[in-house]
């Protein structure tokens, strides 16, 4: 009965509004094929906080990103299905 309660509990939780590059800083402990070891962290990658933040804003319908090869253009887009 408690293990059902938890997972009643964690399901209707309200949702985390802060934004995915916050939100993955706390949930993403490791990224596999990343050269940087250990947790997510924006300072790693300050250039997708702003296309992190279009991704999931539902004005947006389009979002581009033109970066160098290993730029963390596929973690941008990982985090934010994460995320959603």
């Amino acid at each position: 009965m408690k293990v059902l309660r938890d997972i009643w509990r964690e399901a209707w939780q309200p949702p985390d509004r802060r934004p995915v590059w916050q939100w993955a800083e706390s949930h993403i402990r490791s990224i596999p094929y990343s050269p940087t070891p250990g947790r997510f962290r924006i300072e790693n990658s300050p250039q997708i906080r702003e296309p992190l933040d279009a991704i999931v804003d539902p004005r947006v319908r389009q979002v581009c990103l033109l970066a160098a090869v290993q730029s963390a253009k596929t973690i941008a887009a990982e985090l934010a299905l994460a995320y959603i």
